[in-house]
């Protein structure tokens, strides 16, 4: 990406917000990263008003969350669902933070857009795999007689 894309900056504030908002590729007017970008504003605004220490223990907990999210990615969990919650927590304070958020959030919508274009036989060789998936799991656990539930 170029330094003149409009994806590579960060979010404004209030109506300017929602405008480059609905600039990015992909954002439709009145669509999910518009209406992102207005909240974010508006939570922001709200932010910047309370006391240093709320702000503080704020920015704590949105590392925690974001270092938590940052683990799941390497141990199994939700890493992608954890890691948009501690930028957006950040964000409040942050501008890289919000600028990684709206790739993000880009990136996601791109990604389920290709997820629902694609084809019956790429899906059905998706669940396939998922079935397969399941399949070996309970054999391993019935051949190698390890307990499916720790009870």
């Amino acid at each position: 990406m170029s330094a003149a894309d409009p994806s590579d900056r960060p979010l404004q504030t209030g109506e300017e917000g929602a405008a480059a908002a609905q600039s990015r590729p992909g954002a439709a007017p009145g669509g999910r990263l518009t209406k992102m970008a207005a909240n974010l504003s508006r939570r922001r605004e709200e932010h910047q008003r309370r006391s240093r220490s709320y702000r503080a223990l704020y920015l704590v907990a949105g590392c925690t969350v974001l270092m938590l999210g940052l683990v799941l990615t390497v141990f199994p969990g939700p890493a992608f669902v954890v890691i948009p919650i501690g930028l957006a927590m950040l964000a409040l304070e942050f501008a890289w933070a919000e600028s990684l958020l709206s790739t993000a959030l880009e990136r996601a919508d791109q990604a389920q857009a290709k997820a629902s274009s694609a084809g019956r036989g790429t899906k059905v060789l998706a669940a396939l795999a998922v079935l397969f998936a399941i399949a070996a799991a309970i054999s391993a656990a019935l051949y190698w007689d390890i307990p499916l539930l720790p009870f």
